[in-house]
């Protein structure tokens, strides 16, 4: 997220914290630790990226996660 961390609050950045995040975690499915993810990124508020990101394990189990960042970029 530190390459994203000054970008404007646009929808770009988004889709790029996104990519980030599905190319940080990816190695997951790929070596079946989990089934496969649901991702959702949103300016929660200004100054602030949100990621929700719910892993599905290979057993059903669902692991739901919530992260925030505080963001330094321009408006």
């Amino acid at each position: 997220m530190w390459l994203i961390f000054r970008e404007k609050q646009t929808k770009e950045t988004l889709q790029r914290a996104y990519d980030y995040i599905v190319e940080a975690i990816q190695w997951m499915v790929d070596d079946k630790v989990v089934a496969r993810f649901d991702i959702n990124v949103s300016w929660i508020k200004r100054g602030q990226l949100g990621a929700q990101v719910t892993a599905y394990k290979q057993d059903g189990a669902i692991v739901p996660n919530t992260f925030t960042w505080a963001w330094q970029g321009n408006d």
